[in-house]
């Protein structure tokens, strides 16, 4: 049994080594994937946090690994075997990356879409920006960070492990997919920032992931997980007229629906917002809403400007619970005829093992038009160990497991 969590493994087909594979369980450091000032100004980025939750020393690790969508382009797998579906059933084919931003669509429902916009399910709620930014995402922008899981007893990191998986979910035909699990122990956070009206940039909340031993915990950090959090900080208090609102997708196969109430949180000059989000320590906001009131609960504010939140944050249609953060990770390399199969969309959702942000490819391996290319892994991350092909005798069930579902 592979991987296992109480359930068989599907079938496992031939592993293909890309590039050098490292097996030494003493590995270097893997080397940062932005430059070391840029890795410097992001880490500058991280808020401080309130007194007793050890995300400090998460953000203090000197081996966290920053990188954004630049030097990790955003890229989905695609069956290599041309655009004409159904044209070859029967047959396994390889599977190579693709740049989200390309549409490569040709059907009348995404035809006269301009790039980024059509072609595959990476460009479209809810996976398109980080959850809620969908309406802000100009005066918004995030980075990421991966704090890989320790060995015990100082023995280095456990890597990142991958395989080659024959999938059947496709209309095309079976292909050969790429797969990888994290180590249990390993965080990523994604880190929300706003744009004041100085053409500055400020952290308005920290998303974290915890890979737990099948399953991934989370955390989210902003400084007032409540409202009267915000109150006290201002030595006032406010009177609040929450709406509700549903939310849901139009996804043929993958429904969901979200309920929640909005409000706006109170008025307050740009500066003042901008001096509370700078100088005030984020607090857990998981499990916890901003305001309940006659009935409704408010997960979190939105605002008609720029504030603690971006102006038209919809943050507020998702909870901050492990169960609510899944319903968009756990799409991660579900195949677009399984999720829309009427859209004239191609490949999978990003990502691997719920995970949407992170991949292990060079990017001179995405396509960023409708040509494929040859994969290759960064060769950074096979010569420092940070990746290696998956084997049972050097990596064990207790420390990688398959999500539980």
């Amino acid at each position: 049994m592979f991987l296992s969590s109480g359930r068989a493994w599907p079938i496992i087909v031939r592993l293909i080594v890309v590039g050098l594979v490292c097996s030494n369980s003493s590995v270097p450091q893997a080397q940062q994937i932005v430059s070391s000032q840029k890795a410097a100004t992001l880490r500058n980025r991280l808020p401080d946090v309130d007194q007793g939750l050890p995300w400090r020393e998460v953000f203090d690790d000197p081996d966290l690994l920053f990188y954004t969508t630049s030097e990790m382009p955003r890229a989905y797998q695609h069956a290599d075997v041309g655009l004409v579906v159904g044209g070859s059933i029967g047959r396994s084919h390889a599977s190579t990356f693709y740049w989200v931003g390309y549409n490569i669509s040709n059907d009348p429902t995404d035809r006269n879409k301009p790039d980024g916009q059509g072609g595959n399910v990476g460009v479209d709620f809810p996976w398109r920006v980080g959850f809620g930014l969908d309406f802000c995402e100009h005066s918004t922008r995030k980075f990421f960070f991966m704090q890989r899981a320790k060995r015990p007893n100082g023995g280095g990191y456990w890597p990142v492990v991958w395989w080659r998986q024959r999938m059947t979910d496709s209309q095309q035909g079976p292909h050969l997919v790429y797969r990888w699990l994290f180590p249990k122990g390993t965080v990523f956070g994604e880190v929300l920032q706003l744009r004041d009206s100085k053409d500055r940039w400020h952290t308005f909340q920290v998303r974290l992931r915890i890979r737990a031993s099948d399953y991934w915990d989370v955390e989210v950090l902003q400084p007032f997980p409540e409202s009267s959090d915000l109150e006290q900080a201002l030595g006032k208090t406010f009177k609040y007229r929450p709406v509700v609102r549903m939310v849901a997708d139009s996804h043929e196969r993958r429904h969901f629906q979200l309920t929640s109430g909005v409000v706006n949180v109170p008025a307050m000059s740009e500066a003042a917002a901008m001096k509370l989000l700078d100088e005030t320590p984020f607090k857990s906001s998981v499990g916890r809403a901003w305001l309940e009131q006659d009935g409704i609960t408010v997960f979190q504010p939105t605002s008609d400007r720029t504030s603690i939140v971006p102006a038209k944050y919809q943050g507020f249609v998702g909870g901050n619970t492990h169960e609510t953060c899944a319903k968009c990770h756990r799409d991660t390399l579900k195949h677009a005829d399984v999720i829309s199969p009427d859209r004239g969309w191609y490949g999978r959702c990003p990502g691997s093992d719920d995970i949407l942000s992170w991949h292990p490819i060079a990017p001179s391996s995405v396509s960023t038009s409708g040509a494929s290319r040859q994969v290759h892994f960064r060769r950074e991350f096979v010569e420092s160990g940070l990746i290696e092909q998956f084997d049972p005798a050097r990596h064990p069930a207790t420390v990688y497991r398959r999500i539980r579902r």
